[in-house]
């Protein structure tokens, strides 16, 4: 059975609107009255087809619950590559009359044009390694198109992307050798040849400013209208020559955006979100420090060093809050507006630092790891919220920071049903009929103090044993903040 591929992408803007919320089919339907004559046999194989494309899973980052009859019931949930497909289609919905009502009114994201060879699978490789820093070091998307086969899709697809980008990045690679009377040369690409060309006509003749960076491989001889050009091109023979310029030029393009700490919470949560479907875990808490007023801005650069000072020293914590890795596949990750991380190796950890001091972290449950997914520990809890506090003063201390007033905020996510106890030996609360608890208070950094602390973790724990009926005295918590901190305030 062949699937409408206009059905798929109308279901994938469906699903990319609502993300990360998980969508039911049902809703789907709803949102998508031009299909209501689909059988529920073709929306079976809408589901497997985009199970089989890697746009939605059963497990990991993002799944499909029920992937059986009744097809109502299937919880669909997008994957990054999902995502990216959506955002695609939802460049071109318009010309093609399929993209749902929301996806219409939307105002296009401003785009960055990729030209870049498809011939190999290095090529590819290389084009969606762009695509990624593109996404990572600037606050644009990146637009990577295929090579079309008919006139309607260059004139939609390609000139259209064209039309509305920002930035172009051309990348010329070798297409074959071209004997002249004066001797043989290497020629690049046509298509690419001409992109470049009509990205100097939006410059030149219509006055379009744009970011432009040029790559063309040292063999490739110069001719046509980029011999007339000054394009500044960079030469290069390997993919990686590539890569490593595109990392100190990118940041340069961001422009002069106000800073947005909500939005920038809520990519950090998405990503966070997303990796702890991955590795299959529910519950899992949350933490976040918002300085409040004005502050000054750090480079990203900066950033990594301030989270290994602000890391609690010793071998004595398992699993600290704050991690650095030095590891490629660990490492902070450098983004124009601040650095990221996540491990799954054993407990999932993600935590995220911004250039104007804005900080989160999510991470599953130690319980979970431990044989004991239905308890929450509660001194465990007490240690985790004191050596956040204790991470908000040596960060803000390191940044500069330490006469800053800072939101902190306290989230428990998943956690209905679970029982509450001091240690692993005596459960005496629950189960939790609420699935959330948060709470939140207006911290200065330089009253964090090994006095001040007990007060502090206690007015953040408060909710989440307000919700068990079971509230402890200040010096209850006191005992347990003395085990935890000694000397970790120096």
């Amino acid at each position: 059975m062949m699937c409408d591929p206009q059905m798929i992408d109308a279901i994938l803007m469906v699903l990319d609107d609502a993300f990360p919320k998980d969508v039911s089919l049902a809703e789907v339907k709803e949102t998508l009255p031009q299909y209501a004559g689909v059988s529920p046999t073709d929306w079976l194989w809408a589901a497997h087809a985009l199970v089989g494309d890697r746009y939605i899973e059963r497990e990991g980052v993002i799944y499909v619950e029920q992937l059986e009859y009744p097809a109502d019931v299937f919880a669909f949930h997008l994957t990054p590559s999902g995502r990216q497909r959506a955002r695609e289609c939802k460049q071109h919905a318009v010309y093609r009359g399929i993209a749902p009502p929301a996806a219409r009114s939307e105002p296009d994201r401003r785009i960055v044009f990729i030209s870049c060879g498809q011939c190999t699978g290095e090529e590819k490789a290389l084009g969606e390694s762009v695509c990624e820093l593109v996404r990572n070091l600037t606050p644009f998307e990146p637009y990577f198109a295929e090579y079309q086969s008919n006139l309607e899709g260059v004139s939609q697809n390609i000139l259209g992307a064209l039309n509305r980008c920002v930035g172009f990045i051309g990348i010329m690679h070798p297409r074959g050798v071209v004997t002249r009377p004066s001797g043989p040369i290497a020629r690049a690409s046509v298509w690419i040849e001409q992109e470049v060309a009509i990205a100097a006509f939006m410059q030149e003749v219509l006055g379009r400013q744009l970011n432009v960076r040029m790559f063309i491989h040292a063999d490739i001889y110069r001719e046509g209208i980029r011999d007339k050009l000054i394009l500044n091109p960079v030469a290069f023979r390997c993919s990686e020559q590539v890569l490593e310029d595109l990392k100190t030029q990118l940041p340069a393009w961001a422009g002069r955006q106000e800073p947005d700490d909500d939005r920038w919470f809520i990519q950090h949560r998405e990503r966070a979100l997303s990796g702890l479907r991955r590795s299959r875990r529910s519950s899992f808490m949350e933490i976040s420090f918002a300085p409040m007023g004005r502050r000054g801005v750090k480079g990203a650069s900066e950033l990594p060093k301030a989270a290994e000072h602000a890391r609690i020293p010793g071998d004595d914590i398992r699993w600290p809050l704050i991690e650095v890795y030095t590891a490629a596949q660990f490492a902070p990750k450098l983004m124009v507006d601040g650095v990221y991380t996540e491990d799954a190796a054993v407990v999932y950890r993600y935590w995220a630092l911004s250039t104007r001091g804005c900080f989160y972290t999510a991470r599953s449950l130690v319980e979970d790891q431990s044989g004991l997914s239905g308890l929450i520990n509660l001194r465990e809890q007490v240690f985790r919220i004191a050596e956040a506090l204790i991470v908000c003063k040596r960060l803000y201390c390191f940044l500069g920071m330490s006469d800053s007033r800072v939101k902190v905020t306290l989230l428990y996510e998943g956690i209905k049903g679970r029982v509450m106890g001091e240690d692993r030996s005596r459960p005496f609360r629950g189960p939790i009929e609420q699935g959330e608890v948060e709470a939140s208070c207006d911290i200065d950094v330089g009253q964090i103090s090994v006095s001040s602390l007990p007060q502090l973790v206690m007015a953040l724990t408060e909710n989440l044993l307000t919700v068990l009926d079971y509230r402890q005295n200040l010096e209850w918590y006191s005992r347990l903040v003395e085990q935890f901190t000694s000397g970790k305030l120096a």
